[in-house]
């Protein structure tokens, strides 16, 4: 990457342009570059913020997936007409809105992979198992079974908000 006369930047070592954002970032926190100071702090933050916000996606993802395997074959899901995708989309947000931190947090991590043992759960042997291998990043063996039960609360609200929302769909079409 050199720095052009008129302000261009020739990008180079790029394969295929994956790198392309690094490289814009990487061209303008450089010394050479003429930007302020404060810009350049700007320009770190807004950077490290970008990858904070997408570390957790992949224990996001397990956790949908441990979801959608459980909804797939759910009765209720069926007779209601609700999109299993949907409803895990959004037991996924309650639990993170619910979590302590925020997005990017190392222990949200953490978190998610509890939530996921606790959707898992085959038996209640499973399950009391789960709760204890997590007592000590929810603090206690109770708040643990508390989070663990809340997995029915989160998917509850989901299902009552699916339902509401098919009953306006239903609404509007009449």
């Amino acid at each position: 990457m050199e720095h052009r006369p008129g302000g261009f930047l020739k990008l180079s070592g790029s394969p295929l342009g994956s790198y392309f954002i690094i490289d814009i970032f990487f061209a303008l926190v450089r010394d050479n570059y003429p930007l302020g100071s404060t810009m350049k702090r700007l320009m770190i933050v807004f950077f490290a913020v970008f990858l904070l916000a997408g570390c957790s996606s992949k224990e996001k993802t397990t956790l949908k997936e441990a979801l959608l395997a459980k909804f797939k074959d759910d009765s209720d899901l069926k007779d209601y007409k609700l999109d299993p995708e949907t409803i895990a989309d959004c037991v996924v947000s309650e639990i993170g809105n619910a979590l302590p931190g925020f997005a990017g947090d190392p222990r949200r991590d953490q978190y998610f992979e509890a939530y996921t043992r606790f959707v898992n759960a085959k038996s209640p042997a499973d399950a009391e198992k789960a709760v204890a291998d997590y007592q000590h990043l929810f603090g206690s063996i109770k708040e643990a079974r508390h989070a663990a039960l809340s997995v029915t609360d989160h998917v509850m609200t989901c299902m009552g908000k699916g339902v509401a929302m098919a009953g306006d769909d239903k609404a509007e079409g009449n």
